[in-house]
């Protein structure tokens, strides 16, 4: 409990500093932030040339107060897509940037909230939610088979051959081999299934924050949460607490896996 607290006061102190502050000196990578923008362009957008011209790059770091992969991917797409039709919608905007000015609880509970989206993963969140990878085994399934049985057959030459060291060298080699090769092909998608996981626990908990202002972004949060509790055999607690012992046990579905062998829907816990 004593660690947990002074890691959330040295939050606090870390987001408090960076609200007030010129720029956030932090490290962007602008090919993997525009990605989302450039998946999904619109009509009346600024093209390179003019971006770069105003050297909008700069004005963009000196904007980013981010806290999250999602949330610095979508303030560049606002950048580079101005509202020049929609009126109301620049007015909401705009109060609900005027609110974060003046209501500092509400805005430092939801950057808490939001930090526990921090991390290398979810840049390529969009790409996964959106257009989802046609991913085929790079190797025959069988060749997984038989590697499985051989490493079987190691236990007995433990007694029965003296060459067992070298067969356990191989069987690993060629395990490793299939493995690197398989993960080589997954490995841009690893860490936004870890991030798809974070991103529906952070919306259950941003539809429980009251702010009148946030009222319809927060029935948003709990709408789309919800979806993501979809199997019947696990259903999904919106609106309850979050700790692991208030979750109802299904009695389809394993406890251990997202899953579910029933009735084949994923859900995430």
């Amino acid at each position: 409990m004593a660690i947990r607290r002074l890691q959330r006061l040295k939050l606090m102190e870390t987001l408090r500093g960076r609200w007030g502050a010129r720029e956030v000196q932090k490290e962007r990578d602008f090919q993997r932030i525009a990605a989302f923008f450039r998946s999904n362009q619109q009509p009346g957008v600024i093209d390179d040339r003019t971006w770069q011209d105003l050297t909008m790059d700069t004005v963009f770091s000196r904007l980013d107060r981010t806290l999250t992969w999602p949330g610095v991917q979508v303030l560049y797409s606002l950048l580079r897509t101005p509202e020049s039709d929609e009126l109301d919608r620049l007015e909401q905007r705009k109060q609900v940037i005027s609110a974060f000015e003046r209501q500092d609880a509400v805005r430092e509970r939801l950057q808490v909230i939001l930090s526990g989206l921090q991390g290398r993963g979810g840049s390529e969140l969009w790409e996964l939610l959106w257009n989802p990878p046609a991913l085929t085994p790079p190797h025959p399934l069988f060749l997984y088979d038989i590697v499985f049985v051989l490493a079987l057959l190691a236990a007995p030459l433990i007694i029965s051959s003296s060459w067992y060291t070298i067969y356990i060298l191989l069987i690993s080699y060629i395990n490793s081999r299939l493995h690197a090769r398989a993960y080589q092909d997954i490995r841009r998608y690893v860490h936004s299934v870890r991030a798809v996981g974070q991103l529906v626990v952070a919306s259950a908990k941003l539809a429980r924050v009251e702010a009148g202002f946030l009222e319809r972004f927060s029935a948003g949060c709990g709408e789309a949460g919800g979806r993501c509790g979809s199997c019947p055999c696990w259903p999904a607690p919106w609106g309850r607490s979050l700790n692991r012992g208030d979750w109802p046990v299904p009695s389809k579905c394993t406890p251990t896996s997202s899953f579910c062998p029933k009735c084949g829907d994923f859900t995430v816990r």
